[in-house]
C-alpha cells in the first residue's frame, strides 16, 4: 500500500512540475497544490480549496483516491464541484485505472459533466476489448454504443476469430472481425 501512495504522489509532483514549466509561462492558470487538498482532512478545508479553484478557474490536480473519496462522501457540495457541473476539462493520467466500468473510480467519474475529456495511459490494453470500451466511453460517451451494443457489434465478432482456430472461421467471419477491429 505504501508503494501505491508513493506512485500516486510521484505522478502528482510530476504534474505540478509540468504546470510550473508550461502553464506559468502562459500566465493563464494557477495551481491548487494537491498536497494542500490531500493534507486537509476536514471537509470544510477541502471544500474551501474547491470553491477557490472553481471561482478562480485554476488547475486542480488530485489523486484518484482523493477524488473518489470526495465524490462518495455524501456531501452534495463535493458532487457539485467535482461532478455536476464539475470541471470544464478533465484529464486523466494513468487512464487505465478506469478500465473496469464497475470499479469505484469509474463510477465516481462516470457522471462528470465535463465536455472535454482527455485520457492518457502508457498501460497496454492487453487485447481486452472491455477495457478499451471503458476508456473510450469515458472520453467520448456513447460513441461505441451501450456496453451490450459494443459486445454484440464489436467484441463478439473480433473475439470469435481470435479464439477459434483459423480453419473453423469462415472468410466472411474473418472479414467482419477485421472491419470491426478497424472501425
Amino acid at each position: 500500500m505504501c508503494q501505491h501512495w508513493e506512485r500516486e504522489f510521484t505522478r502528482v509532483r510530476n504534474w505540478i512540475a509540468e504546470q510550473e514549466d508550461h502553464l506559468d509561462e502562459l500566465d493563464c492558470c494557477k495551481l491548487v497544490v494537491p498536497t494542500i487538498l490531500s493534507s486537509s482532512k476536514s471537509v470544510e478545508a477541502r471544500l474551501s480549496i474547491l470553491e477557490r479553484w472553481k471561482r478562480e478557474a485554476q488547475v486542480l490536480i488530485c489523486t484518484y483516491d482523493l477524488y473518489r473519496s470526495c465524490v462518495f462522501s455524501g456531501d452534495a457540495r463535493f458532487y457539485e464541484y467535482l461532478v455536476n457541473p464539475g470541471p470544464d476539462v478533465i484529464a486523466l493520467d494513468e487512464g487505465h485505472k478506469i478500465k473496469h466500468m464497475n470499479s469505484q473510480i469509474s463510477k465516481a467519474l462516470s457522471g462528470v459533466a465535463a465536455k472535454k475529456r482527455i485520457i492518457m495511459t502508457g498501460y497496454p490494453l492487453q487485447n481486452n476489448l472491455r477495457e478499451y470500451y471503458s476508456m473510450i466511453n469515458f472520453a467520448l460517451p456513447g460513441l461505441l454504443g451501450s456496453p451490450l451494443e459494443f459486445k454484440l457489434k464489436y467484441e463478439k465478432p473480433i473475439s470469435k476469430v481470435h479464439m477459434v482456430s483459423a480453419t473453423s472461421c469462415t472468410p466472411a467471419q474473418k472479414k467482419q472481425a477485421r472491419r470491426r477491429a478497424w472501425m
